[in-house]
């Protein structure tokens, strides 16, 4: 069991942390070009792993010369993704009783996320854990993405936290870099869509868990 030290506060990404979805952002560009008859590029999705929806609209026109407008790019990819978290998103192990764990010590949480605002309020309201967050912060409002520190640093204005005693809970090895390299105790945890980056993600972390279900307060 791993014990989370010095916290007053905690920073959780979404998807690839709190939700099993990081496999459906994988693959729905994929889905999108197949249903155009593209073939995607190999290098696309480790390319488009760090970017914003946005970002991932110019990306696939720039790449593949879509005759589509970037708006309509978000639209598709939007609609793909808002399925998903209405219907198939599930948590990952241990969260919600990790999340239990944390409101029983008062210390409060907040969500900084690459999706946009109203998908997260879909998936986290259907899986019951929506009120657990004082709020939510994504990308597209901040206008960076997680190669930014600036999300966690927004986080950490509005909660009145303590950086030192601020944890990010975290599954890319982009964004945990960018956290500790801004100065945050970081929690990295498991996930297949970053498996590649395991022994990165170990290195970087102050603590590396395969669920949440290690950890403990």
């Amino acid at each position: 069991m791993k014990k989370i030290e010095n916290i007053e506060y905690g920073i959780f990404d979404m998807d690839g942390t709190l939700l099993d979805s990081m496999w459906a952002w994988d693959t729905a560009a994929d889905r999108m070009l197949a249903e155009m008859n593209i073939v995607p590029k190999p290098e696309m999705r480790e390319d488009i792993r760090p970017m914003t929806t946005a970002q991932v609209a110019d990306y696939m026109k720039e790449h593949y010369g879509l005759d589509l407008t970037p708006d309509q790019l978000i639209d598709l990819f939007n609609r793909t993704m808002e399925d998903f978290y209405k219907n198939e998103a599930e948590l990952k192990e241990g969260v919600l009783e990790f999340l239990q764990k944390m409101k029983e010590k008062n210390i409060g949480m907040c969500v900084a996320t690459a999706t946009d605002r109203y998908m997260v309020e879909i998936g986290l309201k259907r899986l019951g854990i929506y009120d657990c967050f004082d709020f939510i912060i994504t990308c597209s409002e901040v206008g960076y993405s997680k190669s930014s520190p600036l999300v966690f640093d927004k986080c950490v204005e509005k909660s009145g936290s303590r950086k030192e005693k601020t944890w990010i809970f975290e599954d890319s090895e982009f964004a945990i870099e960018t956290a500790k390299k801004a100065g945050y105790p970081v929690l990295a945890i498991y996930d297949e869509s970053s498996k590649a980056f395991e022994d990165m993600k170990k290195r970087l972390a102050d603590i590396y868990v395969y669920s949440f279900n290690e950890v403990t307060l």
